[in-house]
């Protein structure tokens, strides 16, 4: 007879840069290492991206939990186009 050793499956977990939910086919939610900073999608500082979501130029962002937040891939490459045409 044989055994076999059953093991519990280890729960994998990424860094904030790898995670990005599927929102659907055509959007994703980013996380803010995604959004800003050298890796981001926007090269601006934490606070002059929080700045411009005050100012309403960036929107807010989707809350997934109390201490979660991401944006909208969609909404972020629109601010990125809209930059990219000068209409500041």
């Amino acid at each position: 007879m044989e055994h076999f050793q059953t093991t519990k499956p280890e729960r994998q977990t990424g860094s904030d840069e790898q995670i990005a939910l599927t929102l659907n086919s055509d959007d994703q939610l980013l996380r803010l290492p995604q959004v800003i900073g050298p890796e981001g999608l926007l090269p601006i500082s934490r606070s002059t991206f929080y700045d411009k979501i005050k100012q309403g130029e960036l929107p807010e962002p989707v809350k997934l939990g109390p201490r979660i937040s991401t944006w909208k891939k969609s909404d972020i490459l629109a601010f990125v186009a809209k930059m990219e045409a000068g209409d500041e």
